[in-house]
């Protein structure tokens, strides 16, 4: 029989727990983020923070984040697919 006795947010409340123990005790790394809402402003400026993180992470990395070549290759992929199909 499921145990009702907890809402979910407490249910989820208890996992977030034994997983920073679990961390913990494996000396895993870890943050926990906590934003104040689910606003469009706040979600924007965790997505920043995510994109920074990314970045600076890169570069630490000697990685360019920037430098995409896959992406590059699928323009010029697609550029060509057009051009054949749709303008040739």
């Amino acid at each position: 029989m499921l145990n009702t006795n907890y809402d979910m947010n407490e249910f989820n409340q208890m996992i977030i727990d034994k997983i920073c123990i679990a961390h913990h005790q494996g000396n895993t790394p870890s943050i926990i983020l906590t934003l104040p809402n689910l606003e469009t402003e706040t979600l924007g400026h965790f997505l920043y923070l995510l994109e920074l993180t990314a970045t600076i992470g890169a570069y630490l990395l000697d990685m360019n984040p920037f430098d995409q070549p896959g992406v590059e290759i699928y323009k010029q992929e697609i550029k060509t697919l057009c051009t054949k199909h749709f303008c040739g």
